[in-house]
């Protein structure tokens, strides 16, 4: 007979500087992925991060905004600090929106988080004045 045991996915703790105690409180045994923090201290304007599903990317992404304002000493500028996260349904696209808030409230970050759906697209289409496209 042949059993196979199949062990859950193991993902590298992070052991040096926590970047985000608020995100990953210590005495709550709860520590940074590697991969999550490399994304944190990321120097590209364009980051991919690729690892499997339910590994923490998101969370990533969101510690790499935390480390922008961190650089720019909270004074982000409306012109050239827009952020861009995508989804590929509208149902991930708003779990998103609600975690980027609770990270951005946890964090004390600036960011005002918006989502732009196809329903929303057509909204500001529709209004007075909307001259695209005409």
């Amino acid at each position: 007979m042949l059993s196979i045991r199949l062990e859950p996915q193991y993902e590298e703790e992070w052991l040096g500087e926590n970047p985000s105690s608020a995100t990953f409180p210590l005495e709550e045994g709860k520590r940074p992925l590697r991969h999550q923090v490399l994304t944190y201290n990321a120097a590209s304007p364009l980051i991919i991060n690729a690892y499997n599903t339910g590994t923490g990317k998101t969370k990533a992404a969101f510690l790499r905004l935390k480390k922008r304002v961190e650089e720019k000493n909270y004074n982000l500028d409306s012109s050239e600090d827009n952020v861009l996260l995508i989804a590929p349904t509208n149902e991930l696209l708003a779990q998103h929106a609600r975690d980027a808030k609770d990270f951005c409230d946890q964090n004390g970050l600036p960011y005002r988080v918006l989502t732009m759906s196809r329903e929303t697209l057509d909204e500001i289409k529709s209004r007075p004045g909307f001259s695209e496209g005409k």
